[in-house]
């Protein structure tokens, strides 16, 4: 009886001992960051050079809060540096006992790189481990390649699969409204899949951040973009572009459609007269659908409705992009710079 006794009491101090273990490293943000390493750096190819967390609290009713995390990690190219003001994850022994998901909830969440950029952000999401959690994303304010959005929702996830899944996106686009989903995979080469519908957005707000893209449009625009691509390279790219009836385009941007009209046609004439001042072409309907044939070409079906130049011109438009598809943006800037 007294040998039970004993291997009960030794039993009782083991199980008090990994508890107290247990307790001081949900205690310890040191540990924290060493989990954050493991779990994240070592598996899915992100490099931090920064990883900290202000301080953390894990209470017996199994809820663990941390405050103040902030991080510099670079995945590709970019270099993301971010603050999370207040971390939760309840129900947390459930997760360590059975495996069961925990109810994760992340505020007060900015981060700043060249690609991306968002302020005041909040996470919500059911956790199990890091390729299989479901939840939402908020954000009042959100920017990506230089593009804003205002209101930005979305669902987001992983389910049992390597890779990140952005669905139900909604924004507010320029006066307009974004929607689509994004699919990334956690490889080395970072592939994603994109597909994005606009409707209504201001082309004059466009044009204030991208210039090359939509300075010389005025008016509002809808237009679709479904998109394959990588950290190297664009796959796969095409998508229409619908502009509203009454929308205008700055002359020397159409001047390519010269060498369609005959020289002796009083279109022809108009439109170089309007080309040579520097005027606005106004458009009653217009259209362009895009597709690339390889990774360094892109063909656009163009058509072109003017009652103030008599003009009705359907046009194919092939386009070398020297260095692959994501040129593409280089290229566009140029031929901006050459039609100011």
């Amino acid at each position: 009886m007294r040998n039970f006794l004993k291997a009960v009491f030794f039993l009782f101090l083991i199980v008090l001992f990994g508890y107290a273990l247990l307790f001081g490293c949900l205690n310890s943000p040191s540990f924290t960051a060493f989990v954050f390493h493991k779990a994240v750096v070592e598996k899915h190819n992100v490099r931090c050079s920064s990883f900290k967390v202000g301080s953390q609290d894990y209470s017996l009713n199994g809820l663990l809060r941390l405050n103040n995390i902030a991080f510099v990690c670079s995945a590709g190219e970019d270099t993301y540096r971010g603050l999370i003001g207040e971390l939760t994850l309840n129900s947390l022994p459930r997760l360590i006992l059975s495996g069961a998901p925990v109810a994760v909830h992340a505020g007060g969440m900015e981060v700043q790189s060249k690609a991306v950029h968002w302020q005041n952000a909040a996470l919500n999401a059911q956790w199990q481990r890091v390729e299989s959690w479901q939840g939402t994303f908020q954000a009042p304010e959100l920017g990506v390649g230089g593009f804003k959005m205002r209101n930005f929702r979305t669902q987001l996830g992983s389910q049992n699969r390597p890779r990140l899944e952005v669905t139900n996106m909604h924004a507010d686009f320029y006066d307009g409204q974004l929607s689509g989903e994004i699919l990334l995979a956690y490889r080395p080469e970072l592939p994603y899949h994109m597909n994005l519908e606009i409707k209504r957005a201001n082309l004059d707000l466009l044009g204030e951040d991208q210039k090359a893209l939509f300075g010389a449009l005025h008016g509002t625009m809808n237009m679709t973009l479904d998109m394959r691509a990588d950290k190297e390279q664009i796959r796969q790219l095409k998508g229409d572009l619908t502009l509203s009836p009454g929308s205008t385009v700055n002359a020397g941007l159409a001047s390519f459609l010269l060498a369609y009209l005959p020289k002796t046609s009083s279109q022809h004439a108009a439109l170089s007269a309007l080309v040579a001042k520097g005027g606005l072409l106004f458009l009653d309907d217009t259209s362009f659908r895009f597709e690339n044939l390889n990774t360094e070409a892109l063909r656009g079906g163009l058509n072109v409705k003017s009652k103030e130049l008599n003009l009705n011109a359907n046009v194919t438009v092939d386009l070398n992009v020297e260095g692959g598809m994501h040129n593409l943006l280089n290229l566009l800037d140029k031929l901006k710079k050459r039609n100011p």
